[in-house]
Parts: C-alpha cells; structure tokens; sequence
C-alpha cells in the first residue's frame, strides 16, 4: 500500500511538471506586432531584419516578449474576363492593405510596423489608436526625384572614382523589363532607373564616358540572372570599362540577396562594383555609400520599445524618413581582396570619420 502511494505521489509530480512546462511553452507574448508591407524588397527587408533582431534583445533585457504578425499585399496580376467589373491592380492591393489592418485591429495586436507607403496608408486610416512606426525605405519609397536622391548618388560615383582612379570610362548595369499589362509597375524598378539616370548624368557632368547595359529575364528560363550579367560584364571589361554602378532595384537586389550572382559572375573580369545600397553591396559590391536600412530598422525597434514598455505614447504614426545626406561609407574588404581591388587610403579615412 505505502509503495503503491509512493507511485501515485510520483505520478502526480510528473503531471503537475508536464502541465506547467506545457503550459509555459505555450504562453503569449507580451506585445504583438503586426508588419505590413506592400512587396518585399531587398532594403525592406533589411530594415524588417533590423527592426526584429534589435526589439527581441531589447525585450529580452527587459524580461518581456513579443511576437510579430507578417503580412505582405502585393498584387501580382489582374487580367479579369470582364475589364468593366474588375479593379485595378492598385486597387485590388489597397483593398488588400484595408483587410489586412482590419484583422490585426481586430485581434488586438498591441503595434504595427509598415514597410511600405502603401500599408503606412492603410494603417493610417484603418487602425484607430493603435501605436504605428513606418521605416520609409527612401530607395524604394514613392515619388522620389533626381534631387531627393542626388547626393547620395554623387558620392556613390565619387567611390568609383577613389578605387578606380583614372579611369574615363564608367558601366551602369540594371534591371529592364516592360512589364505585361494587368501588373502592377514595380516601384523598386522605377527608381532603379532613376537612380541610374541620375549615376549616368552625374558622370557624364565629370567627363566619364558612361556605358549603359540592361538585361531582361529569359522567358524561358533557358538563362540565369547569373550568366546575363556575367555577359554584361565581360562586354565592359572588353571595352575598358573600369568601375561599375548597379542600382537597387527588385531583381537585381534579391539576386544580390542570395550573394550567389556577382561572386561568379565577377571572378574572371574583376571589374570592381559599386552597389546602390550599403546593405546590397555586403554582397555584390567592393565599396560604396548610402543609408544604412538595418540600422534604420534598429532605430525602429528603440522608439517600439519606448512607446510599448516604457509607455512613452507618441502622437499619430512615428514616421522615419530617409536622409540621404546622412549615409555610410562601406567596404566589402572580401570582394576587394578577390577581384585584386585596392581600398584608397582616402576612402579608408571617409569610413574612419563616420
């Protein structure tokens, strides 16, 4: 009888255990934060990145927890059998921002984060008082003009000329496509094209001789990003190109993602890159300047942090804008060393001050 009971004490200590580790496995979070972007981009989700990875520490440090909710609204096409009755691929991707605020206000999520401008709209119309931080991405925001983005491209160009010396000769390579009617205009490509209008105007103002190659995807899939650029850049090499702009745009920043393209594209030709973006040239590029995006994320998380713990309420959405004149010199000393690049003691000082 005694040994039975024992048994019985034991089994019960087991399940009370069982029940309260069950138990604390499944319990909620803390806060909730619901991200809404419009298409995922290379400098969205940097920032994205930025923003999870600093509010988790913080939140940590401050014994709390939190969870995130993602949602994206992008509408691929809209080609309908009655064109009179369909809406338009805008349309159709605002009704999607709308629906998706109203399912995270209506399960009480404690935040919401936008990454695009399209769901900043959105949240601003939809959440109520629920707290909003939009991260404006400024290389894939709407409406931007050669003078927002001027300065940050003339410093991009004045890069290519510190590690290419000399050099009158410049290549800008980028993304091109007409898109079919029924889809939607990528934003990321439109100031892509921008950005390397811009590139080409500030160098040929210096008296660069400018060489513009485009490349399209193979409808069939018969050719890789990969080897389309790698013809790009050969065809620059052969033509004594010394330096390269790539700009951010959609395909060529994801590709850059993946930090598969340019190591083999680059490796015979050599031809040193300058990315449009800091984050991007980690991958692609030897050196270059512009804003920081996963530090802007970062930035995000603090202010999160101090209206959702510390409970410093801010009035309306807390809106961080890009500041073009207030980026980073970067160097991807690993690009450098393989494609033989020398980093000018000029630059090394540039990146020393900041």
């Amino acid at each position: 009888m005694k040994k039975r009971l024992t048994v019985l004490v034991l089994i019960a200590v087991v399940l009370i255990v069982s029940v309260t580790a069950f138990a604390g496995c499944n319990k909620k979070a803390d806060y909730v934060i619901a991200v809404l972007d419009d298409y995922p981009h290379f400098a969205t989700t940097m920032a994205h990145k930025g923003f999870i990875n600093k509010l988790d520490a913080l939140m940590e440090e401050a014994g709390k927890t939190v969870s995130y909710k993602y949602s994206k609204s992008y509408a691929i096409e809209s080609i309908p059998e009655d064109k009179d009755k369909v809406k338009s691929p805008e349309e159709v991707k605002a009704a999607k921002e709308a629906e998706n605020v109203k399912k995270y206000v209506d399960k009480n999520v404690n935040m919401f984060l936008a990454l695009s401008k399209s769901s900043a709209q959105a949240i601003e119309a939809g959440a109520g008082e629920i707290p909003s931080i939009y991260t404006s991405v400024g290389i894939v925001a709407q409406g931007l003009t050669a003078d927002d983005i001027k300065v940050q491209v003339e410093r991009q160009v004045d890069v290519m000329q510190m590690i290419a010396p000399g050099s009158q000769k410049f290549g800008i390579i980028y993304f091109d496509e007409n898109f079919e009617e029924g889809k939607i205009n990528s934003i990321g490509y439109t100031n892509a094209k921008l950005q390397a209008d811009t590139a080409k105007s500030i160098m040929e103002a210096r008296g660069i001789e400018v060489q513009v190659a485009t490349y399209q995807k193979d409808k069939e899939g018969k050719r890789t990003e990969d080897n389309l650029i790698k013809d790009k850049l050969e065809e620059f090499k052969a033509n004594g190109v010394g330096c390269v702009f790539i700009p951010v745009d959609n395909n060529i920043a994801n590709v850059a993602l993946s930090a598969k393209v340019y190591s083999k594209s680059n490796a015979e030709t050599k031809l040193p890159i300058v990315c449009g973006d800091v984050n991007m040239n980690s991958n692609c590029g030897v050196a270059t300047y512009g804003v920081d995006y996963y530090a802007m994320g970062e930035r995000a998380a603090e202010i999160a942090f101090d209206i959702l713990v510390n409970g410093n309420k801010r009035d309306g959405m807390v809106t961080l804008d890009t500041d073009f004149s207030k980026g980073i010199y970067a160097v991807n000393y690993k690009a450098a060393k393989a494609w033989d690049v020398t980093i000018p003691a000029e630059l090394e000082t540039l990146i020393t001050l900041q």
